[in-house]
């Protein structure tokens, strides 16, 4: 998963009309040569709207509880029968379908969170690499390692670990969602002008033309989404963006080369 260079991830190149950027080992693309300045960050985030609908978190807290019923009864049964293949095959659907709802309470959880909270948050020195780590292993937790990720680089950054933890899991489960299973995902950390850059690439199915805002709005995704047979609210980039917002952070994403997309979240170097 880490300590490998991955084939073309210490050049690759962004090109389209609006920047020019290259990764290069021990660093991320820079945008138009410049660094996104504090002053740049609180004026994007005092300009986004932020009044979208949610479900409240009392309701969201009575979907969980019997949610989690269901799920540990399944996995209890699913281990007292496993001579029974078909008993064991269908409960493995409850698992899994299961596991995947929770998934869905906990963005709508977070998004609750977030629109209850609109300040930017305290900030501390964080171990980015080790962050992104962590984030990679829950991915291939919830996936069952069918993408293989690799990571390098390295970077400090001065922002709020939680937020930032939020973001890139949001990123990388995106990345997993809208890929093949096999298809591999590249992540590189490393510094951005003034900020610490973490780049996620993968060989999915890319996003079309004409969505590259949309897909930040709640409960969107691209128009190719339903199409390709891929499931989800449609959160993920929004709560990634919401959060990064709030610990003074951005993201942007381009193409990759061969297919696919890749995502860069920024946040202010340590």
């Amino acid at each position: 998963m880490s300590g490998t260079d991955p084939a073309g991830i210490t050049s690759l190149v962004r090109t389209d009309s609006a920047a020019h950027a290259t990764l290069r080992r021990g660093g991320v693309p820079e945008t138009n040569g410049s660094a996104i300045h504090d002053g740049d960050r609180q004026a994007a985030t005092n300009g986004h709207d932020q009044q979208h609908p949610g479900l409240p978190s009392y309701v969201i807290h009575e979907l969980r509880t019997p949610l989690t019923s269901i799920h540990g009864y399944a996995q209890v049964l699913q281990r007292s029968l496993r001579d029974n293949p078909r008993a064991t095959n269908a409960l493995g659907v409850v698992v899994r379908e299961s596991t995947r709802l929770s998934t869905m309470l906990a963005s709508l959880s977070e998004l609750a969170e977030l629109q209850s909270d609109e300040e930017f948050a305290s900030s501390s020195d964080v171990d980015v690499y080790q962050l992104v780590d962590d984030a990679i292993h829950e991915v291939e937790r919830r996936d069952g390692g069918v993408h293989p990720i690799d990571l390098v680089g390295e970077g400090q950054a001065r922002c709020n670990r939680s937020l930032l933890s939020q973001a890139v899991l949001h990123v990388l489960a995106n990345a997993a969602l809208f890929s093949p299973a096999g298809a591999p995902i590249s992540v590189a950390v490393g510094p951005n002008g003034r900020d610490i850059a973490v780049v996620v690439s993968d060989h999915g199915i890319g996003v079309p033309t004409g969505d590259d805002e949309r897909i930040y709005g709640p409960f969107e995704r691209g128009s190719n989404a339903r199409q390709n047979g891929c499931r989800g609210l449609g959160l993920g980039l929004y709560l990634a963006r919401e959060a990064l917002m709030r610990t003074g952070g951005q993201i942007d994403h381009w193409a990759t080369d061969g297919g696919g997309s890749t995502f860069r979240v920024r946040v202010p170097r340590a």
